[in-house]
Parts: structure tokens; sequence; C-alpha cells
């Protein structure tokens, strides 16, 4: 009965160790990103650099089955680069990345705020609502070969916009 018992506690710590290890997620810190996109490790990236790394995370995201709701608003190379040198550095990196985050996270406050009066009864749910889950026609998101119209396997920005397009028009 003890061997057993040990045997199984012994399992599960080392199931529970090998898990830790595999939630790693596709994005990454600042640090991480560098070495991601720097792929000649000059220190800075460069505009292809940076595109190249872009479709790539997409590509990646896209066979993992995430979704990829507000990749419009996503900051350009342009607006990255502030010193406009053609290059990025880890600071202007770290601050397009701390932008972002903030910018998010005030979208975030606002959808919150604005949800606030219409629930009923601190139930988190709209009071109008028939609580039919996964029924509406957007509540799957798109798959990656619908937006890759011309079939290269990336997304362009026009393709991206006119898949945006086409899905505000219905």
């Amino acid at each position: 009965m003890k061997k057993s018992l040990i045997t199984l506690l012994l399992t599960s710590a080392i199931l529970a160790s090998c898990t830790a290890f595999a939630c790693k997620g596709p994005m990454g810190n600042q640090k991480n990103m560098m070495g991601q996109f720097d792929t000649d490790e000059s220190g800075t990236i460069s505009e292809e650099e940076f595109n190249t790394g872009r479709a790539a995370r997409i590509e990646k995201m896209a066979r993992m089955g995430r979704r990829m709701r507000n990749m419009g608003q996503a900051p350009m190379f342009s607006d990255m680069d502030t010193d406009s040198d053609g290059e990025l550095s880890a600071d202007e990196m770290k601050a397009a990345m701390e932008a972002h985050r903030t910018k998010r996270r005030a979208m975030r406050e606002s959808r919150r705020a604005m949800r606030g009066p219409m629930m009923e009864h601190g139930s988190g749910r709209h009071p109008y609502c028939k609580h039919h889950k996964g029924k509406g026609k957007h509540m799957q998101p798109p798959a990656f070969e619908d937006i890759d119209t011309n079939k290269d396997g990336m997304i362009s920005p026009e393709e991206f916009a006119q898949h945006q397009a086409e899905r505000h028009a219905k």
C-alpha cells in the first residue's frame, strides 16, 4: 500500500512539473521578443525583420487556433521607431509594448464600465439575453484560411482589412 501511494505521489509530482514547462504562451516578454525578431543578432530590429517576425507570430497563433481580434490595431513599425532611424532598439520596443499594454488596459476598463449598468443584480448577464451559448453568428472565430485569400500562408494588412470590412458589412 505504501509503495503504491509513494509511486502515485511521485508520478503526480513529475507530471505536474512537466505541465509547468508546457504552459509557455506564444507571446513572451520584451526580451524574448527582441530575440525572436532580431534574426541577425545586431541588437536592433530592422523593418524587414519586424515584418517577418510579425508574420511568423500571426502564423503561429493561427496554427494554435488563437483568436486574432484587434490585429488591425497592432502598432506598425513606423509608430514604434520613434527616432526614425529605420531600426528598433530594445528601449523603443519596450516603450511601444508598454504603450500598447496601457492602451489595452484602458479599453478593457472602458468596456467594464459600459457593461456595469446593463448587468442584472450583479449576475454578470444582460437582462434581455436568452443565454443561448454559442448560437450567435459571430461566436466561431474565422479560420486562417478564410482570411488568407491569396493562399500564400500569410495574412497581409490588405487581406485583414478586407476581412474586417466584409465582417462589419454583415
